[in-house]
């Protein structure tokens, strides 16, 4: 049996979180960024304007989600968490 192992880190919240280009993430890991989508373009632009990138063998994704409501990331959780 073959086992494939990707490593997969979700951060919420701020788009401009500085742990995906800082932390020395394990090669192969996959980064979700999840945040308002009006936050996300702007956080990409100053981040590039750095010069900060992830680590080689890592991949980062945004995610734009309606952080304001909620309910809006219920459907990503299982539904034994409480509810709020």
């Amino acid at each position: 049996m073959h086992v494939c192992v990707h490593p997969q880190v979700v951060l919420v919240g701020d788009a401009f979180d500085t742990r995906p280009y800082r932390l020395p993430w394990p090669e192969g890991t996959l980064l979700f960024l999840v945040a308002p989508r009006d936050v996300h373009q702007r956080a990409a632009e100053r981040i590039k304007a750095s010069g900060a990138r992830v680590p080689r063998g890592c991949l980062l994704r945004r995610v734009p989600a309606d952080l304001v409501s909620p309910r809006a990331l219920v459907p990503c959780f299982p539904v034994w968490l409480p509810a709020a």
